[in-house]
């Protein structure tokens, strides 16, 4: 029995989710396995040895503040106040640090070259000011913190309260509490200066841990003068001034009644008060050192190796720049450094770089296509010798002319009859006589001139004309504002009144905010120099072993453009350094001593073109005459050829 043929004809399935074809899949994310590592060395690193730093800190404020014999003194780290200062100490002094810390890591550097331009440059940013601003708050919970441990521990009363102890004037401010308010302004803006002159996107290994206390001191010290002028200031010039203003000298009468008059017992004020100075110098010191030794913390974790348990994958999608929010390359920097130490470690990893056929393009593609594409910018912003980058052309907008659509005149439409009809009725004679065209209008029309009513003569025309326009009024001057002219004037004659030695010190003070630095213009110039390492070392690693693991020739094709790029790149780095040295020896002639700042410029350089040397050193090293094979450019083969020559000794 034969079998019948189906009724219905097989078709091809054309949905493309049923498709046996499917696109590559792409490159898992980097960040989130990154934000687990860097949480776990929080937790597991800088979390307790920030607890340490605050027991310590809180137990040593105890100890100075006093305790009851050798026994209490021993006693007291293991106080339930100490222990609740502590964690307030940690909330207060740590965990703002912590947070600026977090967001300030990776950000691009101020583009300044000068300490006034720079200063200009990050105050434009945000996070300056959000620094300064969690600074205060720090300093303030500081200040609350070492006052419930006054009040805890001094046998005798801190006079630390917030108003006078008065029944006449309960609500006076008390001098002691505002002058130590007073002396935290000064504290925070040295700190936020500091940071801003000494920012570095990129944690390095700190210096050594004995510093610390030797700058929180030196901040102590100088906010001591400091805080001593603001605070005349204040009562001298401020607190007057809001006298004598109607409203706030009313509102602000019960508050700070006795400071609106000036008083000369406040000029000895630091001879009169001794102890209050010394406390306001050890709270500024405390704070200091809390801070620092909590950015010490922080950087000394991160400049330590991370690893994550990313695949390798989402490792090679973590070295892409782009992918990072507003320029932040930390995350390139770390993804760059635990791949080298995986294809280090792990001889694996790069056979399964080269091999690659799941995703498209292939590992080694992407990875090859970001490195270069960071090279590139580098290699860009070294052409400019630190310029920033010129703005894009303008593009010159072509106007469209309109295309005028020509219609055609409607016909005319012919209104009489076609055919000839019979002669008309009574009715309608009638009807055309009385009608607005008929026989009698056009009577009328045409009726001389002279016979027409006067009252139908038209009006005069000079009072139907309208009024020649009034002509065009002058630009108003631009005059300077009174205030403005008086502020100017004012300024002059202060400066006139200025002792002659006051004023030049204050030139050269300028002149010194505003000479350009040398070793300042590279690190900004070349963004993200501390990364160049990472990135060549990756790729050379991974050239080089491509001799023995690379069975289907992969990376040997892309050899030409990796050498090309180190060459280039490490020719204008050598130029930047003979530059370099050319204005320093301009910079002696004139007398002035630039050599500190040159040999900053010249480190950050050398160590982009040691890393360079290094990566193609390897590659040269590995491959030998093979390279031969290849065709480079005439600069670049000469260079190569060099490097050739070189290794071959």
């Amino acid at each position: 029995m034969t079998s019948s043929a189906p009724r219905t004809p097989i078709r091809a399935i054309t949905n493309p989710s049923l498709s046996i074809s499917s696109r590559a899949p792409s490159l898992p994310a980097y960040a989130p396995y990154l934000t687990h590592a860097l949480s776990q060395k929080q937790l597991k690193y800088i979390l307790p040895r920030t607890v340490v730093l605050a027991w310590a800190v809180a137990s040593g404020t105890a100890i100075w503040q006093g305790g009851d014999g050798w026994i209490g003194t021993l006693l007291i780290p293991i106080n339930v106040k100490v222990i609740l200062a502590t964690g307030l100490l940690w909330i207060a002094g740590v965990l703002p640090v912590l947070v600026a810390r977090k967001g300030g890591v990776g950000e691009p550097r101020p583009r300044g070259t000068s300490p006034l331009s720079l200063l200009s440059s990050a105050w434009k940013m945000h996070k300056p000011k959000t620094t300064f601003l969690i600074h205060a708050l720090s300093a303030l919970a500081l200040l609350a913190v070492h006052i419930f441990l006054a009040y805890s521990f001094e046998p005798k009363d801190p006079k630390l309260s917030l108003f006078v102890k008065s029944k006449k004037h309960p609500y006076y401010l008390s001098p002691r509490t505002l002058y130590l308010l007073l002396s935290v302004l000064p504290l925070i803006t040295l700190q936020t200066l500091r940071a801003i002159l000494l920012r570095a996107p990129f944690p390095s290994t700190p210096p050594s841990i004995l510093t610390v206390p030797l700058t929180a001191l030196a901040l102590s010290v100088v906010s001591i003068p400091l805080t001593f002028a603001l605070f005349l200031l204040l009562h001298f010039i401020f607190f007057p001034i809001l006298s004598f203003t109607p409203i706030l000298n009313t509102l602000l009468k019960p508050v700070i009644g006795h400071l609106l008059r000036p008083r000369t017992s406040f000029l000895v004020l630091p001879f009169t008060n001794v102890s209050l100075l010394f406390r306001s110098a050890i709270l500024g010191f405390i704070a200091a050192f809390t801070w620092l030794t909590t950015a010490y913390i922080v950087d000394s974790a991160l400049s330590q190796r991370i690893l994550t348990s990313a695949p390798l994958a989402a490792l090679i999608e973590g070295t892409d720049a782009k992918a990072s929010k507003e320029g932040n390359i930390f995350q390139m920097y770390l993804a760059y450094q635990e791949l080298l130490y995986r294809l280090q470690t792990f001889p694996g990893v790069a056979e399964e770089i080269f091999t690659d056929q799941k995703f498209q393009p292939t590992l080694w593609a992407t990875l090859l296509r970001n490195s270069l594409l960071f090279l590139g910018e580098r290699y860009q912003e070294t052409l400019r010798r630190g310029a920033p980058p010129p703005p894009p052309p303008a593009v010159q907008k072509v106007e469209m002319k309109k295309r005028e659509v020509e219609v055609g005149s409607p016909a005319q439409v012919l209104r009489k009859r076609v055919f000839k009809s019979g002669r008309p009725s009574e009715v309608e004679r009638v009807l055309n006589v009385l009608a607005s065209d008929g026989p009698i209008v056009d009577a009328v029309n045409h009726v001389p001139e002279l016979f027409r009513s006067v009252s139908s003569s038209p009006a005069p025309a000079a009072a139907s004309a309208s009024p020649p326009p009034a002509a065009p009024s002058a630009p108003a001057v631009e005059r300077p504002g009174l205030i403005a002219a008086l502020v100017k004037r004012a300024k002059e004659r202060a400066v006139e009144r200025v002792p002659g030695e006051v004023r030049a010190y204050a030139g050269d003070l300028k002149k010194w905010a505003e000479m350009e630095r040398v070793g300042r213009s590279v690190e900004v110039g070349v963004r993200g120099w501390e990364g160049v390492r990472g990135v060549v070392d990756v790729i050379s690693f991974l050239t080089s072993a491509s001799l023995h693991r690379d069975a289907f020739g992969t990376v040997q094709r892309d050899i030409p453009k990796i050498l090309e790029a180190f060459t280039r790149f490490l020719a204008e780095i050598e130029g930047w350094t003979l530059e370099l040295a050319r204005i320093a020896e301009e910079e002696e002639r004139n007398g002035r001593d630039g050599e500190s700042e040159r040999e900053r410029g010249v480190e950050v350089l050398g160590e982009i073109g040691d890393s360079l040397k290094e990566g193609t050193a390897l590659i040269v090293r590995t491959f030998g005459d093979k390279l031969l094979a290849f065709k480079f450019p005439t600069g670049v083969a000469g260079r190569v050829q060099g490097f050739l020559d070189y290794c071959a000794i």
